[in-house]
């Protein structure tokens, strides 16, 4: 390749002069004499060499239509995206310059002159919006089409320009009202909001794992902890979860978030009892009542959580309805409470209490929180000893390019992709696999097609939606 070429000779020719220097201001008779021409001399076959790779590596671009398909927008304009090539093993190239003549007949052209920003090195293109106001559907402008003539100009390495001769290339249109509009599956995951099973990518073998460990019969995991940064997805872990345990488990879910601001170990113990009440009234069996005291009466007295549990798990052995009744506590933002001790505003006391709790049996608990819960782990390793930790990280290559491709697909799950080029490859560096992330820039690139009416995606398009966020 040119680049690497180019980079070995930069070496080679730094590394001469240094030596150079260093013989002239230490100067010895051989080196002085000897080494420092023979140096010199290899100096000058590496650069006789370097200006034949030149020469066969001059740049040969390519102009080209990135897609020639087009939906004439409400107000006539059409993004023409045009693709500009180098070929593979030649010298870069900048400061390139795309002119578009208007067309009388069938075109007009706003921005007639247009610099493509940055170089383009061998082996690479880039592909940039020309945005071309049509005649109206209604003054005579034919359905199929219609021409275009490009040109080019460009500098090479040795700041010479060069340029190409205009090529003519034809523009298709699309029957005028034909353009339908691309459903948008990534609202809600863009909004922080959870999403449905097909939109979520990449946690199926989590969620089997998580499911089979917390149903077993024989010997179920007390507590398991999940943990990563923030919006990796970790509570839409614990949303898809819920559902998938079945009974005689009950889930019990809330987030420490909802009352960590006037927190206390009796809100904490009622809030438990009380969402172990709603479970039951929603699960739509023949449970037994569990009675909840007040916080007051928690404050005052700890040990009546105890009872209440005590009461209502012996009353649910001898049902016949409940008798296999197994509660799972799910707490999201379960980390809050490891922020709230390091700030003073709850005693460390508070984690003995959470261990009593777990050995008495009461209940499973799935804990989810950020990345402080490895530290959490590690200051309260006593306490916590029966947590099984689990890392959530960012999806993998293939699950990211699945949860941004397959959702519009053209034509269904089954269909082609949206994406050319290399768009999406170039949508994925920008999100670096996060799932939030993804949903975001997808759910602003589909409104960005359908308000261009552009059914497929290149690299340009990408760069657009990217500055618009």
């Amino acid at each position: 390749m040119y680049g690497e070429r180019e980079r070995l000779h930069s070496l080679v020719d730094a590394a001469v002069m240094d030596f150079v220097t260093k013989v002239e201001e230490g100067p010895t008779q051989n080196s002085l004499c000897h080494l420092r021409a023979i140096t010199q001399s290899c100096r000058q076959l590496v650069a006789d060499h370097f200006r034949e790779v030149e020469r066969a590596s001059v740049p040969v671009l390519t102009l080209g239509l990135a897609v020639d398909n087009y939906h004439q927008r409400q107000d006539d304009y059409i993004q023409l995206q045009v693709r500009l090539a180098n070929s593979t093993g030649s010298s870069g190239v900048s400061g390139a310059v795309l002119r578009v003549s208007s067309d009388p007949a069938h075109f007009y052209a706003p921005t007639p002159v247009l610099s493509v920003p940055g170089a383009i090195p061998g082996g690479s293109e880039k592909t940039v919006h020309i945005p071309l106001k049509l005649k109206p559907r209604d003054t005579g402008l034919t359905v199929d089409g219609f021409p275009v003539e490009i040109s080019c100009s460009y500098r090479v390495r040795d700041g010479s320009e060069r340029s190409m001769p205009p090529r003519s290339f034809s523009v298709r249109l699309n029957p005028s009202g034909s353009w339908t509009p691309i459903d948008n599956p990534y609202e809600n995951g863009a909004r922080g909001q959870s999403v449905a099973d097909e939109m979520f990518y990449g946690r199926g073998a989590l969620l089997d794992w998580l499911e089979s460990a917390l149903t077993e019969n024989q010997q179920p995991s007390k507590c398991i902890v999940l943990y990563g940064q923030k919006r990796v997805g970790k509570t839409a872990v614990m949303d898809h979860l819920q559902p998938r345990l079945k009974w005689p488990i009950l889930p019990v879910k809330f987030s420490i978030g909802e009352i960590i601001e006037n927190f206390s170990v009796a809100q904490l113990l009622w809030r438990i009892l009380f969402e172990i009440h709603l479970a039951i009234d929603a699960c739509g069996r023949q449970i037994p009542v569990l009675e909840v005291p007040g916080i007051a009466d928690l404050r005052e007295f700890p040990v009546l959580f105890a009872k209440a549990l005590d009461e209502f798990l012996s009353k649910c052995r001898r049902s016949e309805t409940a008798r296999d009744l197994r509660i799972c506590l799910m707490l999201d933002e379960f980390a809050y409470l490891y922020v709230a001790i390091k700030m003073g505003k709850l005693s460390e006391d508070f984690m003995k209490t959470w261990k009593a709790l777990l050995q008495k049996n009461y209940f499973t608990a799935f804990l989810v929180g950020h990345d402080v819960m490895r530290e959490f782990m590690d200051r309260f390793a006593n306490e916590l000893a029966v947590a099984h930790p689990y890392r959530c990280d960012y999806l993998s290559k293939v699950d990211a390019r699945d949860l941004a491709n397959v959702p519009i697909l053209i034509g269904g799950p089954n269909g082609q992709s949206r994406y050319q080029e290399a768009a999406l490859d170039e949508l994925i560096k920008l999100t670096a696999c996060n799932p939030f992330y993804i949903q975001i820039f997808c759910d602003q690139l589909v409104k960005y097609m359908n308000s261009e009416a552009t059914p497929r995606v290149t690299t340009a398009d990408i760069a657009k939606v990217r500055d618009l966020l």
